[in-house]
């Protein structure tokens, strides 16, 4: 074989490998943002819930789940009891004191995937407002610049993520 052809052989392969590794980057990028958005709708569907949980409890009780304080408290079941930056929220009863079993079987099993600047974000936050009759829901959604999905919601770009914060009046 000439070394002309053995040049010409090589290169055709070269071009084969380049067009095959740029199609398996596509479909690796495809299917990630095809998981993010899969996990941030499953994300919005334990929130709103959550929220038909306290619309129930408001219904009923006049207020929102709310402890006399406004503590934070994060919304879901988490592994280590604590979410939010680094850990510093933890969880309380008054989630569970206040929703279950009435409103809600049980609380669900939050994803405790990392999240904002510096991934020191994990979980979902209940805020609960002045004398339980507003309260804000704090979480992210994975990519920057997403919708936050549940109307009213306001997302900010925190690090490769959004941040929403969802205030109910």
């Amino acid at each position: 074989m000439k070394n002309s052809s053995k040049r010409k052989v090589l290169f055709e392969i070269f071009i084969v490998m380049s067009v095959v590794t740029v199609a398996i980057v596509f479909i690796v990028k495809v299917s990630e943002e095809g998981r993010e958005a899969t996990r941030n709708v499953a994300r919005v569907s334990q929130i709103q819930e959550y929220q038909k949980a306290f619309s129930l409890h408001y219904a009923d009780t006049g207020t929102y789940p709310f402890d006399g304080k406004q503590t934070p408290t994060c919304l879901g079941s988490y592994a280590a009891k604590r979410c939010w930056h680094n850990g510093s929220l933890q969880e309380s009863n008054l989630i569970v004191n206040s929703l279950m079993p009435k409103y809600m079987p049980r609380l669900s099993e939050v994803d405790t995937r990392k999240f904002g600047e510096g991934d020191a974000y994990t979980g979902i936050v209940y805020e609960p407002g002045a004398k339980g009759k507003s309260y804000k829901i704090f979480y992210f959604m994975e990519g920057e610049d997403q919708s936050c999905i549940i109307d009213k919601a306001i997302g900010s770009a925190s690090g490769h993520d959004t941040l929403c914060i969802l205030e109910i009046p």
